[in-house]
């Protein structure tokens, strides 16, 4: 159609979106009036030109696609779908890419992501207190100390209700840091 257009020197293109979401729009080429849906494409493209056949020259970023149709299909309503959901977003995603290579690109090439469990406030505090009794219970643990010049200071201390208790070579605070001093 374009080479047609070409040929009768009509280079009328004119763009006119009919939604408020700007994804569907009517394409006016020539005499010619179509229905087209933007999509989003599975990656960014760099588009480059050259002048000498030699040095490319980036032009843009291509995220977006333009599929027009001859027939002139209704817009859904914007009901159907809330606007900014996961399935919203997934209606726009074009599965292929702009080469034939890139066929189903989409579904190939990138895994699904897995959703994130989230640990409650109350469940970690739990944890934490269950961590801290199993230490005030063990008979003893080592500490080591590192500094940046890597001499390693190494001691073996017990740990009960009672060594916690004596303030002359040890302070212990319930939160769980157990700061120790006169040891060095």
């Amino acid at each position: 159609m374009l080479a047609e257009s070409q040929n009768k020197e009509v280079d009328d293109l004119a763009i006119q979106f009919t939604s408020t979401d700007m994804r569907h729009a009517n394409v006016r080429l020539g005499t010619h009036i179509m229905s087209a849906k933007i999509y989003d494409l599975p990656c960014i493209t760099e588009v480059t030109k050259t002048l000498d056949k030699k040095t490319l020259y980036k032009v843009a970023d291509l995220s977006q696609i333009v599929v027009c149709s001859h027939d002139l299909s209704v817009v859904p309503s914007e009901s159907q779908v809330k606007p900014g959901s996961k399935k919203e977003m997934k209606q726009w995603q074009y599965p292929h890419g702009l080469t034939p290579p890139m066929k189903s690109v989409r579904q190939r090439r990138f895994r699904k992501t897995k959703k994130k469990k989230y640990m409650e406030a109350p469940e970690v505090e739990r944890e934490l207190k269950r961590l801290l009794r199993a230490d005030l219970e063990a008979d003893s643990f080592r500490w080591e100390i590192v500094p940046a010049d890597e001499k390693r200071k190494v001691f073996n201390l017990p740990m009960n209700a009672q060594a916690c208790m004596s303030s002359s070579t040890q302070a212990c605070f319930p939160s769980s840091i157990c700061l120790f001093k006169n040891l060095l």
